[in-house]
């Protein structure tokens, strides 16, 4: 019987993490990942942030092994997993947040293993729906960042881990689930002072047991593609990848802005958690964990030892945590790796309080997790299911769905895709490096295979829409689809250089010209007046534009088709 509760809370998560999973646009840094796992290839267009692919096209005209083996800035199993994606869903939304979903989904399981093998099942029961029910979980699932597979390996190998404490055959699986931890994101590093903390203060032995150093091995094995790149860049370049060579204090010329910057100091990083902790779960289950909180520091201050023992594990995942965030900054994607732990530790006060003021009165206590449950899965539906939340902020939805608010780029790129569907370009641009000619090439030898049909057209945009929007949207019709596309500033630079008189009559058969209406733009001190001057002149000339609308019917963008 027990068995069909777990059934029914993953069966329940699944729905919370793959309905309307393409709904929202992609704006944010999933976009970043997205667009170079279609290549794959190490490249998104960015004078702050050039890549080892663009260095060494310049040097020696083409890119050796080593510079495939991982990214710039991030490792590179992410990428490789929504490559895999694209190719079985297409360049899609859905393709792009799949395998977050997919592995936020199976962590559910990991999330009740793991409370099972610390406390009880019945606490592995209340965690896991916690986790499935919680705004938190299916925000991080609902999105194609390195989370949600992150904290699947992180939970994987804390589960193997833990296990290994009753057959040490374990751990060497568990330092393969490290390394693929490894090889998603870089902050997952923080399972080695989880591990070394409780294996110091509960079984020390294991430092002399060779199956542990099997275990390393392994792990660094797995994550030996970041190495061996990261030989190369220093081998080459003199410095490692770009969160390495930050983490080490280097300052390679070719990246003058180093992430963190904008996390501000550490008093500033403190005074953002709780703020940011509220944006990212709902106000009971925050009410709930600083009851935890209290009552775990009260046990303390009683029963020091004993407290500390019970939840050894715990309090090592949270120090350690802890850690991270002082160096790394309280952003919403590192705060929701303390979310499964928070709803453990949560799990274990409601246990707790069953058993000592519930025992005769399980019923009671059974309806008021019920509607608890029930409101955390309202809440999480109001905030991240829906298209747009309703209601008061706070008391009824979190602001976690401006990271994928659907502004209506979903709606242009759908307008776009059928006006370009079946054809092929006619006229391309010469690129800047041979590794994207090289990309150019294989992309009209597959439009030559498809049979499609060939149309000169170009498409300009106005440069003041959202950049991500504009990576994912537009440039990666030109990157990986080989069509031209120009913001304005370029198109007119192209016409002074070309010597044409007349701005729809520059060699091409077909105009796109992309104005943005009621959208999320780019940073506002970045601002041209260029697209605006451009759609005058075309209004003069009785063009009528295209409007396109997002979901609520509003307008979005407005093309010009000439």
């Amino acid at each position: 019987m027990r068995g069909r509760y777990l059934f029914w809370i993953v069966a329940f998560g699944i729905l919370l993490r793959f309905i309307n999973l393409s709904v929202g646009d992609a704006l944010f840094d999933e976009v970043l990942y997205g667009f170079r796992a279609i290549g794959p290839l190490d490249y998104f267009e960015s004078k702050e942030q050039p890549t080892p692919l663009e260095w060494l096209d310049a040097r020696q005209g083409d890119v050796p092994l080593w510079a495939r083996m991982s990214f710039h800035d991030h490792p590179p199993l992410i990428f490789l997993l929504q490559h895999f994606a694209f190719q079985i869903f297409g360049e899609t939304n859905f393709g792009l947040r799949f395998f977050s979903a997919f592995f936020g989904v199976l962590s559910i399981v990991l999330v009740y293993g793991i409370s099972s093998i610390l406390y009880s099942r019945a606490v592995g029961y209340i965690a896991a729906a916690f986790f499935a029910f919680g705004v938190n979980g299916a925000y991080i699932s609902r999105i194609g960042l390195q989370e949600s597979t992150a904290f699947f390996f992180m939970l994987l190998a804390s589960f193997l881990y833990l296990r290994s404490y009753k057959n040490d055959n374990y751990l060497i699986p568990a330092g393969v689930a490290a390394g693929f931890a490894f090889l998603t994101k870089y902050t997952t590093f923080v399972l080695v002072p989880i591990f070394f903390l409780h294996l110091v203060f509960t079984r020390r032995e294991y430092f002399l047991n060779k199956k542990l150093w099997i275990a390393v091995f392994l792990s660094l094995l797995v994550f030996s593609p970041v190495i061996v790149y990261n030989a190369g860049l220093w081998k080459n370049f003199g410095h490692l990848d770009f969160q390495f060579s930050y983490i080490l204090g280097q300052k390679p010329v070719h990246w003058p802005v180093a992430p963190g910057k904008e996390i501000g100091g550490v008093s500033e990083r403190f005074s953002r958690v709780i703020p940011n902790l509220i944006d990212t779960h709902s106000w009971i289950f925050l009410f709930l964990f600083f009851l935890t909180f209290g009552g775990f520091v009260f046990s303390v201050w009683r029963r020091r030892i004993e407290a500390v023992s019970m939840h050894g594990f715990l309090v090592a995942v949270f120090l350690a945590l802890f850690g991270l965030i002082v160096v790394v900054g309280p952003a919403w994607r590192f705060l929701s790796m303390f979310t499964p732990w928070m709803l453990i530790a949560v799990s274990v006060l409601l246990s707790f309080i069953f058993q000592e003021y519930f025992r005769q009165r399980e019923k009671t206590f059974f309806v008021i997790l019920v509607l608890v449950l029930l409101f955390e899965a309202f809440y999480t539906i109001n905030s991240i299911v829906m298209p747009y939340p309703r209601g008061f902020r706070f008391w009824m939805y979190a602001p976690v769905r401006n990271e994928t608010f659907p502004y209506g780029y979903n709606e242009l790129a759908s307008y776009l895709e059928d006006e370009l569907s079946g054809k092929m370009p006619k006229n391309v641009f010469e690129l800047d490096y041979s590794f994207l000619e090289k990309q150019q090439e294989k992309v009209l030898r597959d439009h030559f295979a498809q049979k499609h049909i060939p149309y000169s057209a170009v498409i300009i945009y106005d440069n003041n829409i959202n950049k991500m929007g504009q990576l994912w949207v537009l440039d990666r019709l030109n990157i990986y689809h080989a069509w031209p596309v120009l913001s304005t500033e370029q198109y007119l630079e192209y016409i002074r250089a070309g010597g044409y008189q007349d701005i729809k009559k520059t060699g091409f058969e077909r105009y796109y010209f992309i104005r943005p209406r009621g959208v999320l733009l780019t940073d506002p001190r970045a601002f041209t007046g260029a697209g605006e001057a451009f759609e005058k002149n075309l209004q003069r000339e009785n063009v009528q534009p295209h409007v396109i609308y997002n979901m609520r019917g509003g307008e979005a963008f407005a093309v010009y088709k000439f």
